[in-house]
């Protein structure tokens, strides 16, 4: 069951949240905001905190991770920011810091350590950072009485990669969308209840949970459109590639088998 904060502690929340956004500590200033909007605190205190809450998420900057091997994606590769391993990178979430240069440094097994120094600025959200790391594939020795010649040309086509993050992106949309809804219909009926049983002389206690409600609604709602906004941005501004086939040759007893795989055709 979840505990109510004290008055004390709500108050607490709020000045050590203004403090923490002056000084550029978005990070800690979001988790004393989150505090601060309980339903169990006032309701001046409730308000504040719920709008530096939308201001704060639009603010915090955040990274998102790509790691290719010789152009080919890779999620084995480990990640640190700033000396802190980056769990789970390879599913798309976004890890959110501070404002500021940040360091991050990508090691795979047989290859040297990336290290790029990023700087974030407020409200730089999902900024992708890149690691490619170039290697080469063991090939075996081909013999010329074995092997046969091929002269077919096949033309490759055009994609766009699909970042990771899309969908998680997509996920959030669509929650915070459903969520707007919800607490919207929750809060008309909310007020449609205090309507019939004490306006217009209804207390602040008796209407914290409707206004709580709509500030939740509105919160939801800006999540939700920012990531359906953020997941088009990234689709849409990935690059185009061409995607070639490949071509094989295989030895066999009596001559040479080639052979020819052809990708998302």
């Amino acid at each position: 069951m979840e505990v109510a904060p004290t008055k004390a502690e709500c108050i607490a929340a709020h000045h050590e949240s203004q403090a923490a956004q002056n000084g550029g500590h978005l990070l800690l200033a979001q988790k004393n905001t989150t505090l601060c909007t309980h339903q169990g605190c006032p309701a001046l205190l409730v308000s504040d905190c719920a709008n530096w809450l939308i201001d704060l998420d639009q603010k915090i900057p955040s990274m998102v991770f790509e790691v290719r091997v010789d152009g080919q994606a890779n999620s084995t590769a480990k990640v640190e920011v700033d000396g802190n391993p980056v769990g789970d990178w390879a599913r798309g979430e976004a890890l959110k810091l501070d404002p500021g240069e940040h360091e991050v440094r990508f090691s795979l097994d047989a290859h040297s350590p990336i290290i790029q120094s990023v700087l974030l600025g407020e409200g730089m959200r999902f900024r992708l950072v890149s690691a490619n790391f170039q290697g080469t594939s063991p090939q075996g020795p081909t013999s010329p009485s074995s092997s046969a010649s091929l002269n077919a040309k096949v033309e490759g086509r055009q994609v766009r990669a699909v970042p990771p993050i899309v969908y998680p992106l997509l996920g959030v949309g669509v929650l915070g969308v459903a969520g707007f809804i919800g607490l919207t219909l929750s809060g008309s009926a909310e007020h449609d209840r205090l309507t019939n049983a004490c306006a217009p002389y209804c207390t602040d206690s008796e209407i914290n949970g409707m206004r709580t409600r709509y500030i939740a609604a509105d919160i939801s709602l800006g999540i939700g459109v920012t990531g359906l906004i953020g997941a088009g941005i990234l689709y849409l501004t990935r690059p185009k590639h061409t995607e070639q086939p490949a071509i094989g040759i295989a030895t066999i007893p009596n001559g040479a088998m080639a052979t020819l795989r052809l990708k998302g055709f």
